[in-house]
């Protein structure tokens, strides 16, 4: 089921003709697997040089918080949803549409923005038509949404076979698009934006990481914080701060730049934190770290942090010294929804950790196995998957643990 927004001189009527209620021009859009998409226009549909708003409210009022996030800007995919509504623009007879500068860069903003709150209203409470570029807003315009199809098929297939989506993609007055696409993960988020307006032609830009400055009204939303890739560290090690934000209208959690937040640590001389969010092992002890979210500063995420060893520092990544030496001739060997990861053992290790994740992914997972054995089989995996692992030794003595630092990584694919 796919349901749209229309302007509320519409009635906002949803695609199965039952009619939902309407948010300032946003209905919102019933979830149908990983894949949902939404519809808007500007609330004086019809006519040419129709405006929407002057940045009215859609949404109540409250805190505003400001971060960053963290996407992948997909401009492959992009281009590839162009020239497929292009191709189904000449099927009916109807001249293609031309990239837009303004309106791709505006609508890979908005596509940023729908990670945080996905549809029609923007996160900081506005509609969706206070994004568009000003040299747009002389002439009809319109805004297509959809979240979690992978490819531009996908995605231009769940827009035609919408009855508010597909009236867009095939309007006689359009004649420049922008389409924005972000990842966020394996979640692809897309947006569409059309225009009656001259266009400013675009070449495709390199695929790649970007950050979006978002403002949002802070009302329901939390913050989750973790430690990778792991929350129990040696002294010298290194683990990035990564933050997740998710509001009663998220499709799924928007990564959060480290840089964008504030942090309040409890333990100065077991670990620092820098401003990017990347926090370094001093000393054993635990420590407990905060990030909040400027602006909502009742907004917060605390994770603690083990930092086992003694308190003689070295680089990052290379353990403390004295340290037990790292297991070498570490190899993985796929099997059905399963690993099995050998080393080499190591003279006076109580035991070993192993980490492992899927090849592409931030976060690890661990299992741990007592000497003698230098062996662990790691079950429930999914299947036919590439998934990366890495060990090291455990040491304990006398009431005090050691850690080495990691082996290389070593990988396998699952049946």
């Amino acid at each position: 089921m796919v349901v749209g927004a229309t302007p509320a001189a519409r009635g906002g009527e949803s695609a199965d003709g039952r009619v939902s209620a309407v948010r300032g021009g946003e209905v919102s859009a019933a979830r149908v697997g990983e894949g949902a998409v939404v519809s808007a226009a500007p609330p004086a549909w019809g006519g040419e040089g129709a405006v929407a708003g002057g940045g009215w409210l859609a949404a109540s009022s409250g805190r505003i918080g400001r971060v960053e996030v963290e996407v992948t800007r997909r401009y492959t995919l992009a281009f590839d949803a162009l020239a497929n509504l292009n191709a189904q623009r000449a099927d009916l007879g109807l001249d293609p549409v031309t990239m837009d500068r303004d309106l791709l860069e505006h609508a890979m903003r908005r596509a940023a923005e729908s990670t945080v709150r996905w549809g029609h209203v923007r996160p900081n409470g506005r509609e969706w038509a206070t994004a568009v570029p000003p040299r747009h807003k002389e002439r009809w315009w319109a805004e297509n949404l959809a979240a979690g199809y992978p490819t531009a098929s996908e995605a231009m297939d769940a827009w035609m076979t919408s009855s508010v989506h597909r009236p867009h993609i095939v309007d006689s007055r359009a004649r420049s698009v922008g389409i924005g696409v972000v990842a966020v993960g394996s979640t692809v988020y897309w947006t569409q934006w059309f225009s009656a307006s001259a266009p400013k032609e675009v070449a495709p830009a390199p695929d790649g990481p970007a950050t979006t400055a978002v403002r949002f009204l802070t009302s329901g939303f939390t913050l989750r914080l973790r430690a990778e890739p792991a929350e129990e560290l040696a002294v010298g090690d290194t683990a990035r701060l990564v933050a997740r934000l998710r509001g009663p209208e998220s499709f799924k959690r928007a990564v959060v730049a480290a840089g964008s937040l504030a942090y309040a640590y409890d333990a100065d001389g077991v670990a620092r934190v820098s401003g990017d969010g990347v926090l370094t092992a001093l000393a054993s002890g635990d420590v407990t770290v905060t990030a909040s979210v400027p602006g909502a500063p009742n907004l917060t995420a605390s994770v603690s942090v083990r930092v086992i060893g003694g308190g003689v520092g070295a680089p990052a990544g290379e353990g403390p010294v004295g340290a037990p030496a790292a297991p070498g001739g570490v190899k993985a060997a796929g099997g059905a929804s399963r690993l099995t990861v050998r080393w080499r053992a190591v003279g006076g290790a109580s035991g070993y950790t192993v980490a492992y994740r899927v090849k592409g992914a931030r976060a690890w997972k661990t299992a741990t196995t007592k000497a003698p054995a230098h062996s662990r089989v790691l079950k429930k995996l999914r299947t036919d998957t590439r998934y990366q692992v890495r060990v090291r030794t455990v040491v304990t003595a006398h009431g005090t643990t050691a850690l080495s630092r990691w082996s290389r990584v070593a990988g396998a694919r699952t049946r």
